[in-house]
């Protein structure tokens, strides 16, 4: 059976109130009592309007309604229908085009050309995944699918293929060959990457020191100049962050410790509340805002199993 406490004249369900004063206040915020009292001053002082608007949308109808009911045995005419909705107030004229100049819209929705996903929130593995799709593992994609062939010395098996795994940085490294080249040299040549008066420079098993093609590529980095641990770098609008680990499996055997090559993937993710769920009841509402809550701290996870094996999903 629901609980409600009482605040005025509206009642808030004891789920919902425990959510909001529990969950959400912090050291930066407090949701008390005030908060509901305002709230509830809030919604009684729009109540009025609310009603006048759809009083407005109820005569509308009976309008549409009648005037259906009184031409029902005549050739349906679209002006008379049209003129008849403007008259009533339903349709207005059209006003002179104008530009939509919305401002401070992030890149990801405003101007980057790339995927947007669409998940359930109350699913919280869903969100999870799609959450974390913003970056998605090079090195993954290809050794995974069939970009590579999978037969002979190239088949998928249960252990790490070694030959696979030498295709997916040839194939890699081809694709910065292409679109993030560098000045006369491949990445197939490169020994060691530093960064030296904010400007990234490559050292070539030949001990050329080269530069980017177009150093305007070069986003930034995360380490040591001398020894970063990742590039960034920037094609269209769009990032890959170039991975370094001497000690990684993968980054030692590699010419300059390239251990993964992450690609920006799924710009931005709908967490969708009504279309694919119906976060209806109080229950169902309360597990979706805890699941968006948990997204914004950084604090969802989910246990997996898998294979007989169980693990821990979270950002």
């Amino acid at each position: 059976m629901q609980e409600y406490i009482k605040i005025n004249n509206h009642y808030i369900d004891k789920l919902l109130y425990n959510f909001i004063c529990e969950d959400l206040s912090n050291d930066t915020i407090s949701f008390d009592d005030s908060f509901w009292l305002t709230l509830s001053n809030n919604l009684s002082s729009l109540e009025k309007k609310r009603k006048t608007l759809i009083k407005e949308r109820e005569n509308f109808q009976d309008k549409i309604n009648k005037w259906h009911i009184e031409n029902k045995i005549n050739f349906f005419n679209k002006e008379d229908y049209k003129n008849f909705l403007y008259k009533i107030g339903y349709l207005v004229p059209e006003r002179e085009d104008f530009k939509i100049k919305t401002k401070n819209i992030d890149d990801e929705v405003s101007s980057i050309a790339g995927p947007q996903l669409v998940v359930p929130l109350l699913n919280a593995r869903y969100a999870i995944n799609a959450a974390n799709a913003r970056w998605g593992s090079l090195y993954d994609a290809l050794y995974g699918t069939d970009i590579i062939s999978n037969k002979g010395k190239l088949k998928i098996s249960n252990n790490y293929n070694h030959n696979r795994g030498a295709e997916v940085i040839k194939l890699a490294k081809n694709h910065l060959d292409k679109y993030f080249p560098l000045a006369g040299y491949s990445y197939q040549d490169v020994k060691n990457i530093e960064i030296i008066d904010s400007k990234l420079s490559f050292f070539t098993s030949d001990s050329a020191i080269v530069k980017l093609a177009n150093e305007k590529q070069f986003i930034g980095y995360i380490g040591q100049k001398k020894s970063p641990d990742e590039i960034i770098l920037e094609q269209n609008g769009l990032k890959i962050r170039l991975q370094i680990d001497k000690l990684d499996p993968i980054g030692k055997s590699d010419n300059f410790n390239l251990k993964d090559i992450k690609v920006e993937s799924a710009l931005s993710v709908i967490m969708d509340c009504e279309d694919s769920i119906v976060s209806v009841d109080t229950f169902d509402k309360v597990s979706t805002f805890k699941n968006w809550l948990g997204l914004l701290d950084e604090t969802l996870q989910v246990q997996i199993s898998k294979n007989q094996k169980s693990f821990i999903r979270k950002l």
